[in-house]
C-alpha cells in the first residue's frame, strides 16, 4: 500500500508538472492553449500530492525523493502567481462605487447555451434582477420566439440571431445609438458595438464579444480568437466614451491573451482583487473556469459584479452594475499599454488572423 500510494503520486505529480510547463510554450494550439484553463485545479492537485507525498516520506526519504517533493512545491508556484491578483489580497483595479447618482447601468450577461431551451429560467432572472441591459449569447431564432416577452420593457433591441451557436442578442431599456453587427475576424461570428445614452444624458460604449475558442471543433488554433480581442481592445482605447467589453471571450482571466487584451484597450477587470467567479462549466462543479467577462474603462466604478443562479445553461450569467464617475478616474488602477515587442506580436497576431481568413 505504502509503494503504491507513492508510486501514483509520482504519477499524478509527474502529469501535472508536464501539464504546468506546456503552457508556457508560445504556441497557439488548440490542446496548449487548454491546458491554460486548468490553471486552478493543477495547483490544487499538486498541492494535494505534494501532502500526501510528504506524509508518506514523513519518517524515511531518500534525496532523491526530497528532490521530487521540492519539485512539486516549486511547480505550484506559476500557477499561485497567475492566480494572486484574483485574491483579495491583491488592491482592486477597479474601485467600488460609493455613490448614489443616476448615472449607472445594470447589465445581465449570459451564455445561453444554444440546445437549452428553459427559455423560461433566463425569464424570471431578468425579473427578478431587472437589469438595464442583457446581453446574450448563442442565439438562435428558437431563443428570440421564445424571449420575445422581453421586448415588451425592453425598447431597445440588437438582434441577430444564428444557428451556429454564434448568435448575439442585447435587450436594452436605455436608448441605443448606432449599433452595428460586426464581423472582425470570422464570416458568421458576430460582436455588436453600440453606444448607450444613460438616464443622465451620458454615453458609455458597449462591446458585446463572443469569440471562437480554440478546440478541435471550433479553430485549431487561438488565433482568430487572440486576434478579434486585440482588435476590440484597440476599439476601446480610442473611443473618447468611456468602455465597457462583455460577453464569453472562451478564454480565463488569466491567461496572456486577456493580459495583451488589457494592454490593447487599457481596460480594467473587476475579478482583480475580488475573486475568480468562474461561470462555466455550470454542470462541473470540479471543473469551472471564469469564462464570461466584463472590462471598464477608468471612468467607471464597480457597483456590484455577481455571479447568478443557473438557467439551465452550461454557462451562468453574471450580473454587473457599473456607476459613471469620470472625476474620480485617476484613483482606478492604470494599465500600461504594450511594449514595442508586444505591438509587434499584436501586429502578427492580426496578420496571420487576417491571412487564415481570406
Amino acid at each position: 500500500m505504502h509503494k503504491c500510494s507513492k508510486l501514483a503520486c509520482i504519477i499524478l505529480g509527474s502529469l501535472c508538472g508536464i501539464a504546468t510547463v506546456i503552457p508556457m510554450l508560445d504556441d497557439k494550439g488548440w490542446w496548449i492553449q487548454s491546458l491554460e484553463f486548468f490553471r486552478l485545479q493543477l495547483a490544487a492537485l499538486l498541492l494535494l500530492t505534494a501532502l500526501i507525498y510528504g506524509f508518506i516520506l514523513r519518517r524515511r526519504r531518500s534525496r532523491l525523493e526530497l528532490v521530487f517533493l521540492l519539485l512539486l512545491l516549486a511547480a505550484i508556484v506559476p500557477h499561485a502567481l497567475r492566480l494572486y491578483p484574483y485574491t483579495p489580497l491583491v488592491q482592486p483595479q477597479v474601485k467600488s462605487s460609493v455613490d448614489h447618482d443616476e448615472d449607472r447601468m445594470s447589465l445581465l450577461i449570459a451564455n445561453v447555451l444554444q440546445e437549452n431551451d428553459d427559455y423560461d429560467a433566463l425569464l424570471r432572472t431578468v425579473e427578478l434582477h431587472s437589469p438595464d441591459l442583457i446581453l446574450l449569447l448563442e442565439v438562435d431564432q428558437r431563443w428570440r420566439d421564445g424571449l420575445r416577452p422581453l421586448e415588451g420593457d425592453f425598447e431597445h433591441t440588437v438582434l441577430h440571431p444564428l444557428d451556429n451557436a454564434y448568435g448575439i442578442a442585447l435587450y436594452s431599456k436605455f436608448e441605443l445609438r448606432d449599433p452595428r453587427v460586426v464581423e472582425r475576424v470570422q464570416e458568421d461570428v458576430p460582436s455588436i458595438y453600440t453606444r448607450v445614452v444613460l438616464p443622465s444624458g451620458a454615453q458609455l460604449c458597449l462591446f458585446g464579444v463572443h469569440p471562437k475558442p480554440p478546440s478541435p471543433t471550433e479553430n485549431t488554433n487561438s488565433t482568430n480568437r487572440d486576434a478579434e480581442l486585440i482588435l476590440i481592445g484597440r476599439d476601446a482605447e480610442s473611443s473618447k466614451l468611456p468602455c465597457v467589453v462583455a460577453g464569453d471571450l472562451n478564454d480565463v482571466v488569466w491567461s496572456p491573451t486577456i493580459r495583451r487584451f488589457q494592454e490593447a484597450s487599457g481596460l480594467l477587470d473587476p475579478r482583480v482583487g475580488r475573486g475568480f467567479y468562474p461561470t462555466y462549466n455550470a454542470k462541473l462543479p470540479l471543473i469551472r473556469w471564469p469564462l464570461d467577462h466584463a472590462f471598464l474603462s477608468d471612468e467607471l466604478r464597480l457597483v456590484e459584479f455577481r455571479r447568478l443562479d443557473s438557467i439551465g445553461s452550461d454557462h451562468f450569467p453574471i450580473l454587473l452594475t457599473v456607476s459613471r464617475a469620470p472625476e474620480h478616474s485617476a484613483a482606478q488602477a492604470d494599465i500600461a499599454p504594450p511594449s514595442d515587442e508586444g505591438q509587434a506580436k499584436n501586429r502578427e497576431v492580426i496578420d496571420e488572423a487576417m491571412d487564415s481568413d481570406k
